[in-house]
């Protein structure tokens, strides 16, 4: 078993990346990323981290949680 679920994954154009799946309901999500690799807090550190240097992608992501919440 792989940490926090993960496995490793080859693909020619992605490398060798971290991979997690998820279930819920009927659909599945699957995530190529070395991000399921860090922990809970690394992550927090790296989102306010690349949200202090202006990271336009974070931003986006940061505004679309936002936007859930306001209704």
């Amino acid at each position: 078993m792989y940490v926090n679920g993960t496995s490793p994954h080859k693909h020619q154009v992605r490398g060798d990346v971290g991979m997690k799946e998820i279930q819920d309901g009927n659909t599945k999500i699957i995530i190529h990323s070395n991000f399921v690799y860090l922990s809970e807090e690394e992550q927090t550190k790296w989102f306010e981290s690349e949200l202090k240097k202006g990271n336009p992608i974070v931003k986006e992501i940061e505004a679309a949680v936002n936007a859930c919440y306001q209704n």
